[in-house]
């Protein structure tokens, strides 16, 4: 399948924020196109080539009668990222398949994630230095089952730990 630049724009946006819907990826690669016609083709595409998956249970949004697939990476899709980019980083992201009952989870991190980017992009005095989400690898040279978890532990006795859905720097 010949890739185009708009399909490395929508593998590039699933590598950044995992979880994503169609409505969001249009919005991030496609925000000039009306209808989502061009984004469905796209991803249809990808999913037929194996770069993408396409979770089999749809996102129903709070308020809203609506309810829409989401997409994520697959292993041949970080792979061709790492060759396309020349860039072996992209071989550490998560292309675990997303929990069904954390797909709402999901699309909420990353709906916040953009909207904090958007409004930095308005202004100049604040800058996003670093975003980690809970399932980016922190830690390479743990276990596997622990490279992907943002946790802190605060004591032992009691236990106490922080795990955060995500953490970003700002300056």
């Amino acid at each position: 399948m010949p890739l185009t630049e708009f399909d490395i724009l929508l593998l590039k946006a699933l590598a950044r924020y995992y979880v994503l819907t169609r409505d969001q990826l249009q919005r991030l690669c496609f925000p000039g196109h009306a209808s989502g016609r061009t984004t469905r083709k796209r991803l249809l595409k990808l999913q037929q080539g194996g770069y993408v998956q396409k979770h089999r249970m749809p996102v129903a949004f709070p308020g809203t009668n609506n309810a829409a697939p989401v997409y994520y990476l697959t292993k041949p899709g970080v792979e061709l990222l790492a060759m396309w980019y020349s860039d072996p980083q992209y071989l550490a992201l998560n292309t675990r398949q997303p929990r069904p009952d954390h797909l709402n989870h999901w699309i909420a991190i990353t709906e916040t994630r953009m909207v904090i980017e958007q409004s930095i992009a308005t202004q100049s005095e604040v800058t996003l230095d670093g975003w980690i989400n809970e399932w980016e690898t922190v830690d390479k040279s743990a276990a596997e089952s622990k490279q992907f978890t943002l946790r802190t532990q605060l004591s032992e006795d009691p236990p106490l730990s922080c795990s955060p859905d995500a953490a970003f720097l700002l300056s």
